[in-house]
């Protein structure tokens, strides 16, 4: 099998990016092309990782390197081979022996001074609009031959076929992740898209909702009104995050999410988790009222039980959630805070389990 054909193989296109790059490093070298170090990029639909970077050397082996949208305005990258790549330049070859100018970027003079000898950087033109690369490089003595060269170069339309198919898979697995939830979008992912498809959960549910929401946003405008909004879902959704819970749904300015019970977490240690997290928030919220005209005040309601995890909607508009009473009786104690004037309730199920809260 020759490396175009193990690139579009079976086999090749069901491998992670780490894996596939640990594979295809073999099979250049198989074909004794001596590759020390290559790279290329993977496009990316997140809310913070504008790109992935799958690079394999020699020396350490295969890394995923997720790059943030800021990255692209870094000195850095508007000083290198891929910056100039990406804005519709050819690729080219800097034998790395030689005086590194015309191509004098500070990623070439890095790799001199690493004892690498030869570098090729070709363009990968996944879109018309949108321009991943390849770049590859040798510590070979004499860098890589004319027939090296050219060997690399036909692997260029492949290579262009096997980003593309993983930019649009990291492109599903981001969207699903940040719209649906790490573990809703595997679910989906797996084959779980048909109204009526779930599955029955053991969780602990968590629901919490804004108090005076309303009237901030009738006195602020709408940017500070989003501005208030996101940065209290940033405080809630880390204290659930490092608890080891699930936000499945932001309803307007309230938010449901789930701590599941399962093999390695007992309903006491998910209870005990979301009661933390809820603490978190809580002492999070406390130290911005320091700074703030209009402290935040939020209402927790906290129960477990038995819900259905999965699709409910219309035939061609879907929603991954749970439903279930549970879910309702702690939507209906969360609105109990503001009778109360408490920011946490806990039903007696919560209750029983943690008698030390």
């Amino acid at each position: 099998m020759t490396v175009c054909e193990w690139i579009l193989s079976t086999t090749a296109r069901s491998m992670l990016p780490k894996d596939f790059v640990v594979g295809l490093a073999e099979q250049l070298r198989l074909a004794e092309i001596p590759i020390d170090c290559f790279s290329f990029s993977i496009r990316t639909m997140h809310p913070e990782v504008g790109a992935e970077i799958a690079l394999w050397s020699l020396d350490d082996g295969a890394m995923l390197s997720p790059k943030p949208h800021g990255n692209i305005q870094t000195p850095k990258y508007m000083n290198s081979p891929v910056a100039k790549i990406a804005a519709g330049d050819p690729g080219f070859r800097q034998q790395l022996v030689l005086p590194i100018a015309p191509h004098d970027f500070p990623v070439l003079r890095d790799l001199q001074a690493a004892g690498y000898t030869d570098y090729l950087i070709e363009p990968l033109p996944i879109t018309q609009q949108l321009r991943a690369y390849v770049s590859w490089s040798t510590k070979a003595q004499d860098g890589f031959s004319e027939a090296q060269i050219s060997s690399l170069k036909s692997l260029t339309p492949y290579m262009t076929v096997a980003v593309a198919l993983m930019s649009q898979q990291s492109a599903l697995v981001g969207l699903l992740e940040t719209y649906l939830g790490r573990h809703a979008g595997r679910l989906v992912r797996s084959g779980q898209y048909r109204r009526g498809d779930g599955t029955s959960i053991e969780a602990v549910i968590w629901f919490s909702d804004l108090r005076g929401f309303t009237s901030f946003t009738d006195q602020h405008t709408i940017a500070q009104t989003l501005q208030r909004l996101n940065h209290t879902f940033d405080v809630i959704g880390k204290a659930i995050s490092d608890q080891g819970g699930e936000i499945l749904k932001f309803i307007g300015d309230a938010v449901l999410a789930v701590f599941p019970i399962e093999a390695n977490r007992d309903e006491k240690a998910a209870a005990r988790s979301a009661l933390l997290a809820a603490q978190e928030a809580l002492k999070r919220f406390r130290e911005d009222e320091i700074e703030s005209d209009h402290p935040i005040q939020i209402g927790i309601g906290i129960h477990k039980g038995t819900v259905t995890f999965g699709n409910v909607g219309t035939t061609s508009r879907l929603d991954f959630t749970v439903i279930g009473s549970p879910v309702n009786e702690a939507a209906r104690v969360e609105a109990l805070c503001k009778t109360l004037n408490e920011n946490v309730l806990m039903t007696e199920a919560i209750a029983n389990l943690l008698p030390e809260f």
